[in-house]
C-alpha cells in the first residue's frame, strides 16, 4: 500500500518494498494533468539527494508540472533518505529496480503507463540505462551524461590548453620581464579518468543508443560548460554518429 498524496501541489511519498524509497511527487497543475502524457522521473545526481545540485531537480519538476506533466524526483536506494536495497547488486541493477518501483507507484497513483527519465551526471547515466532496460520509457533527458573521448576531443583540448597557456604565460612574462620560458606539452596532461568509457564500453553505449532510436524514444542531450568530458558540438556526432534529428535534440 503506497503512502497517499496529501497536498495538491507537492507531496512527500514513500513507495517500493518496505516503503524504502522516498521522493517528492509533483502532479501536473495549471490546466490539469493529462493522463495520456508520460510522467517524468528524475534521478539523483551523484550522491546529492533528490533536491539536486543548486535545486536543479526542484526547479525542473515544478516547471514540468506547470506544463501539465506529473513528476517524481526521488532518492535511489542508499542515497538521501531512501533505505539501502538489500542483495549483492551492481549500482546499475539497483537503479533499474528502483526505477521500476517508481514507475509502479506513478501508475497506481496517476494511471500513467509511459515515462520520461531524467538526470544530471550519474543521474543521466542511470536515466539512460533505465531507458534502455524498460520499454515503458518514451523519453530521455540527459544532462552532462554519457561521454567518451574522441580524436576531435583531444585536438580541441590541446588547442584550448595551448591558448590558455599562451595567454597566461604572456601575462606572466610581461609581469616578470621574462623573454623566454620553457613550455610543457599540454597533450601529456590529458587523461581519460573522467570519461564514462573507464566504466562503460563505447561500442555498448552506441548499440544501446541505436536501440532507443529504433524504439523511437525521444531524447534530449544537454552538455554544459561545466562538463569537462565534452568540449565541442561536433563531439556528439563523433561519439555516436549522425542520429535522426526528429528523435534526438
Amino acid at each position: 500500500m503506497n503512502a497517499p498524496l496529501t497536498h495538491a501541489v507537492e507531496s512527500v511519498v514513500r513507495f517500493g518494498a518496505g516503503q524504502r524509497l522516498i521522493g517528492i511527487a509533483t502532479p501536473g497543475n495549471q490546466s490539469g494533468y493529462v493522463t495520456d502524457r508520460p510522467a517524468v522521473v528524475i534521478f539523483n545526481a551523484g550522491i546529492v539527494h533528490r533536491v539536486g545540485p543548486f535545486r536543479l531537480s526542484v526547479d525542473l519538476a515544478r516547471e514540468l508540472a506547470e506544463a501539465g506533466f506529473c513528476v517524481l524526483r526521488f532518492d535511489l536506494s542508499g542515497l538521501g533518505e531512501s533505505d539501502f536495497r538489500g542483495g549483492r547488486l551492481e549500482a546499475e541493477e539497483r537503479a533499474l529496480l528502483d526505477a521500476q518501483d517508481a514507475f509502479r507507484f506513478m501508475h497506481e497513483e496517476f494511471g500513467t503507463s509511459a515515462f520520461v527519465t531524467a538526470g544530471l551526471c550519474s543521474g543521466a547515466f542511470n536515466a539512460f540505462q533505465v531507458a534502455v532496460g524498460d520499454r515503458r520509457v518514451r523519453g530521455l533527458i540527459s544532462m552532462d551524461g554519457v561521454s567518451f573521448e574522441t580524436g576531435g576531443f583531444r585536438r580541441r583540448e590541446v588547442t584550448r590548453r595551448l591558448n590558455y597557456r599562451f595567454v597566461r604565460n604572456a601575462i606572466k612574462r610581461r609581469a616578470l620581464g621574462i623573454r623566454g620560458y620553457e613550455a610543457s606539452d599540454p597533450a601529456s596532461q590529458l587523461t581519460q579518468g573522467e570519461f564514462f568509457q573507464v566504466d562503460e564500453n563505447p561500442d555498448r553505449v552506441r548499440r544501446q543508443l541505436g536501440e532507443l532510436v529504433q524504439r523511437r524514444v525521444a531524447m534530449q542531450f544537454v552538455y554544459t560548460e561545466g562538463c569537462d568530458d565534452f568540449n565541442g558540438e561536433a563531439q556528439f556526432e563523433e561519439m555516436f554518429g549522425p542520429q535522426p534529428k526528429e528523435l534526438i535534440e
